[in-house]
């Protein structure tokens, strides 16, 4: 979901323009829980890297046995990070997406399901794909599903330019994302132009 962020955040930053907004407040946001941002950030990309590029067979058992506990700890280390800003109005609408995508992924054994839709490039490989529990992270909708309406199943389609699936957790995070822009660039003399980390 990196382009969607990426893309949100650009349409953001052009509606700041247009209301001519403070751009220069958003170097400096106060974070609280950055450092728990960011060991969540590493505990994900460490696994997913592990998992994808090295071709080990017992590390990669390693991690589908453990990825529950890998998820538990990203996922919480996520929230605190969050609840440590939830006074910021974007921060409320990021604990909702992230809480979303927590649940259903604890609710079909640590991976969120995917609805892979025939619009989707390489829709069959894909499908294929998942269902040969060869991805980490995901694994495709079917009967067993449990929580269906909040997985992976909301297809962005055509005219958007990378056709994919996104959760209703991910809307909320989207959102939240567009809202950073909008909140933290607000004129007025309560706003601040560098960046300050707090633990």
């Amino acid at each position: 979901m990196y382009v969607e962020l990426i893309i949100v955040s650009i349409l953001s930053i052009m509606m700041c323009l247009v209301k001519k907004k403070k751009l220069s407040n958003l170097l400096e946001i106060d974070i609280k829980g950055t450092y728990f941002f960011i060991a969540a950030a590493l505990i994900q990309f460490a696994a997913v890297l592990i998992f994808k590029r090295f071709n080990n067979i017992r590390l990669n058992k390693f991690l589908l046995d453990n990825y529950d506990f890998i998820t538990c700890f990203t996922y919480q280390f996520l929230l605190i990070g969050i609840i440590c800003d939830l006074d910021k109005n974007y921060m409320k609408l990021i604990f909702i997406g992230t809480l979303l995508n927590f649940i259903v992924i604890l609710a079909n054994d640590f991976k969120m399901p995917v609805l892979i839709a025939d619009e989707i490039a390489y829709s069959s490989v894909n499908r294929v794909f998942l269902e040969s529990n060869s991805d980490l992270i995901h694994t495709i909708v079917n009967n067993n599903t449990k929580l269906r309406v909040l997985c992976d199943i909301i297809t962005l389609k055509k005219p958007y330019p990378f056709v994919k699936t996104v959760s209703i957790g991910d809307i909320f995070l989207l959102l939240g994302v567009f809202w950073i822009w909008q909140e933290e660039s607000t004129v007025g003399g309560e706003k601040f132009t560098k960046i300050k980390v707090n633990s």
